[in-house]
């Protein structure tokens, strides 16, 4: 399950600004020119593994936040949430040229102060990177990700139930767009729709509709793999 400011990131990641300013250039390019997909497509196609690395960040906290969330009370008891967040969260870390405090926005060594503050702040920011990433590139579907043979990508395949309900709008009009564009799969868009009508709970007859309607696999785990 996945679950969505200035985002501080290292190295090989897309600094927040860099990509605002890249953002703003696109806009103004096709206002001018009318060829915004080819340039999205372009832009991906160079930064490709910079966006898959904010995809599987945002993947991995999403899975850690609900991970946490799903422990029984007797196993937070014998881990607190401070543990949990230095030695799983930030330990196994998957992307070390992504500094994860940085990119939830704390700094200094500063950490969330319990699991409620943690789901929601990884909601937040991986909203804000999803819908970033889409509105410079265009949606980072599995297809044009993966395409050229490059099969180490990450992909934007997240069910945003750990989700903050602040974004659902915006997520809805560019959605609506990128599934017209031809960016976002009908089984893609469908799943982002079922997803926005069931809020945060789901029954097992969900999980049915959407491995059939919307392409998913799930499987529950409430066990983090490193």
């Amino acid at each position: 399950m996945f679950g969505c400011v200035t985002i501080y990131l290292l190295n090989a990641t897309i600094s927040l600004l860099y990509m605002k300013q890249l953002y703003i250039f696109i806009v103004l390019l096709c206002s001018a020119s009318g060829f915004c997909q080819p340039v999205k497509d372009s832009l991906l196609e160079a930064d490709k593994q910079k966006v898959s690395d904010l995809l599987h960040m945002a993947n991995y906290l999403d899975n850690c936040a609900l991970t946490y969330f799903l422990k029984p009370t007797d196993e937070k008891i014998k881990m607190s949430f401070s543990r949990f967040y230095k030695e799983i969260v930030v330990g196994y870390n998957p992307v070390p040229s992504i500094n994860i405090s940085e990119y939830l926005g704390y700094k200094n060594d500063v950490e969330p102060i319990n699991s409620d503050a943690f789901c929601d702040i990884v909601s937040g920011k991986n909203l804000e990177s999803l819908i970033l990433i889409t509105e410079t590139y265009g949606y980072p579907s599995f297809e044009r990700m993966r395409s050229g043979g490059r099969k180490d990508l990450h992909s934007a395949n997240m069910i945003c139930i750990m989700r903050n309900e602040d974004f659902d709008k915006k997520l809805k009009t560019i959605f609506k767009i990128e599934n017209k564009v031809g960016n976002l799969s009908d089984k893609e868009y469908n799943h982002f729709k079922f997803i926005m009508k069931r809020k945060k709970v789901m029954t097992e007859d969900d999980v049915k509709w959407l491995e059939k309607n919307a392409g998913v696999v799930m499987k529950f785990n409430d066990k983090l793999q490193p």
